[in-house]
């Protein structure tokens, strides 16, 4: 008896495979005839090789046979902070950042031939938090996410002014609070003439 099978004369058939972490649905007469296939299920924290899952009974010999793999390299560099991969294979994992963070080092983890993976990247802060209820010449309006590089407007308190923020290197600076000057085209009978309206006055 082998695999639980008493005996079995076709040469064309095949016994039951031994597939470490997987499984497969058993026939009940315990060996496979040529030209069954079989289709194998992965136990939990493992993925087939290669993608291949089913393998068939051909002369007595089974084709491709799925070989399991573990997948636990993978669950261990799935998370990064303040990111997570875009990509991921069995040799490779592709990382972005979320929204006003920055990569450092290398967006792509590759496999080793010892099953770790390479360093992964680092998002860093790439932003300014701005709470303007602790700017006195400034409108409160909560709390500010500005990203570095950009500029930003904002009311200025008790006035009709306004000033422009910058954020460099997640530093915030805020110019002095100043009218918006806006250009109008003002149309008459004889010329057009260009006039800069600032305080609400015509210069």
């Amino acid at each position: 008896s082998i695999f639980g099978v008493s005996s079995f004369s076709d040469e064309t058939a095949c016994l039951p495979l031994h597939i470490p972490n997987g499984r497969y649905s058993v026939n009940s007469q315990g060996w496979y005839n040529g030209g069954d296939t079989i289709s194998v299920t992965c136990d939990e924290g493992y993925e087939p090789k290669d993608l291949i899952t089913d393998a068939s009974c051909s002369e007595g010999q089974w084709t491709a046979v799925p070989v399991r793999q573990s997948t636990s390299p993978i669950l261990k560099c799935t998370e990064i902070d303040n990111g997570d991969f875009v990509e991921k294979t069995l040799k490779y994992l592709k990382y972005q950042c979320s929204a006003f963070y920055t990569l450092e080092g290398s967006d792509t983890v590759v496999c080793n031939s010892d099953g770790s993976w390479s360093t992964p990247p680092t998002c860093l802060d790439n932003f300014c938090i701005v709470d303007t209820s602790r700017y006195r010449n400034l409108e409160n309006i909560g709390i500010q996410y500005v990203k570095s590089g950009d500029h930003q407007e904002f009311q200025c308190a008790s006035s009709s002014k306004t000033s422009y923020g910058h954020c460099k290197d997640g530093q915030m600076t805020f110019g002095r609070c100043k009218y918006r000057h806006k250009l109008f085209v003002i149309c008459t009978s004889k010329y057009l003439m260009l006039q800069l309206i600032s305080s609400g006055q015509t210069d």
